[in-house]
C-alpha cells in the first residue's frame, strides 16, 4: 500500500490586525512591543532609504507568522547587501524587514525566545515563497539564515 504525501499549503490570507495583535501577544508577549516591533523597524530603515514614519500593520498569515508592513502603497527601492537591489512593494519590503529582522533576533535576542524567533524565521521564509514577489523576496533573504 503506497503512502499519500501530505502537503501542508500554506497561503498568504491574512487574518485582521485584531487577531494578529492577539497572536503576537499569545507567541510573544511583551517581546513583540519591546524586541521584534523595534529591530524589524531598524532593518526596514537599514534596507530602504524610502523609509518613513508611516503606520505599518501588523500581519499574520495562514501558518501563524507574525509580521509588520507599512500601510500604504507605496513601492520600496531595497538593498540588501550585494545580493538585491530592487523594488518591492509595502508588503514585500515588511515581509524582507521581518525576515532579517526574525534572523538578527535568533541570534541574538532575547535566549528564551531564540527557538521562537527561528520558528517565525522559517514561518516566513514559507511565505515568501507564495508571495506575488516571491523571486525578489528570496534572493534578498537567501544568505540569511538562522
Amino acid at each position: 500500500m503506497k503512502k499519500q504525501a501530505s502537503i501542508n499549503l500554506v497561503t498568504k490570507e491574512f487574518n485582521t490586525e485584531k487577531l494578529a495583535i492577539d497572536k503576537a501577544k499569545k507567541l510573544l508577549g511583551d517581546r513583540f512591543t519591546h524586541e521584534v516591533g523595534p529591530t524589524i523597524m531598524q532593518f526596514g530603515d537599514k534596507l530602504s532609504n524610502d523609509f518613513k514614519d508611516c503606520y505599518w500593520m501588523l500581519k499574520s498569515a495562514s501558518n501563524d507568522s507574525i509580521y509588520l508592513s507599512p500601510s500604504n502603497q507605496q513601492l520600496y527601492h531595497v538593498i540588501c547587501f550585494d545580493i538585491y537591489d530592487g523594488y518591492l512593494n509595502a508588503d514585500g519590503y515588511g515581509l524582507v524587514s521581518s525576515i532579517f529582522a526574525y534572523s538578527h533576533l535568533s541570534h541574538l535576542g532575547s535566549t528564551a525566545f531564540i527557538h521562537t524567533y527561528a520558528d517565525m524565521f522559517y514561518k516566513l521564509k514559507q511565505i515568501a515563497r507564495v508571495h506575488p514577489e516571491s523571486e525578489a523576496l528570496l534572493q534578498a533573504t537567501n544568505t540569511l539564515s538562522v
